[in-house]
């Protein structure tokens, strides 16, 4: 289909350097964040990332901060940019008053990937060096099952039975959020922060690095 028909509009949400077999009069290309760049200098993607932004007509960038990256990593001109934030479903939105709830509420919650940039050890040194956390909270993490790593660091500072892994669709996610006090996000980067939208619209805080 792509090789019979010509469109008025492709939109690339990922980098080909234009070698996509769609004949379009115009190209949007979409940039979400710029974690390879600076956490991955040998990724090989670069150039494709370069040649499809000079093909665009158009480029989104979900934050301001992605907007501004992308300028200091990439020639492009800015005329060309927008920043068009992200959103989360209506499903997220808590209906009563959720101050009052989440007083009783003895969980804390880590949501996503926990590698690299994220960070996710910083929360679990954090947490074994507060009395105040350890006697009155856990820590749910919503997510990838434990690594052997990271196991072993909660073992380690003796917070183990602290930490309590899960996975699931929103509906779990949802009811995670409006089962904690608190989501705690340990990340050094994020081109936007989608989880910080998701918990304020479920009724929980949201603790976070800058």
């Amino acid at each position: 289909l792509a090789k019979k028909h010509n469109y008025d509009i492709k939109h690339e949400t990922f980098y080909r350097g234009g070698v996509e077999p769609i004949r379009a009069s115009k190209t949007v290309t979409t940039v979400y964040d710029l974690v390879r760049e600076k956490f991955t200098p040998n990724w090989h993607g670069f150039t494709a990332k370069q040649l499809s932004l000079d093909r665009s007509d158009a480029v989104i960038c979900i934050s301001k901060t992605t907007a501004d990256d992308l300028q200091n990593y990439y020639r492009v001109d800015p005329n060309k940019i927008s920043a068009i934030y992200l959103g989360v479903s209506d499903r997220f939105l808590y209906k009563t008053n959720p101050e009052i709830e989440r007083e009783d509420r003895q969980q804390l919650l880590y949501v996503g990937g926990r590698d690299g940039y994220k960070d996710f050890r910083t929360l679990v040194i954090a947490f074994s060096q507060s009395n105040l956390l350890r006697d009155n909270f856990k820590v749910l993490v919503f997510g990838t099952k434990f690594n052997d790593g990271e196991l072993k660091l909660m073992n380690d500072l003796k917070v183990l039975n602290s930490f309590t892994n899960t996975t699931g669709g929103d509906n779990a996610l949802i009811a995670a959020y409006r089962a904690s006090v608190a989501l705690v996000i340990t990340s050094i980067y994020e081109g936007f922060g989608l989880t910080v939208l998701e918990a304020m619209n479920a009724g929980c805080s949201v603790v976070s690095t800058r």
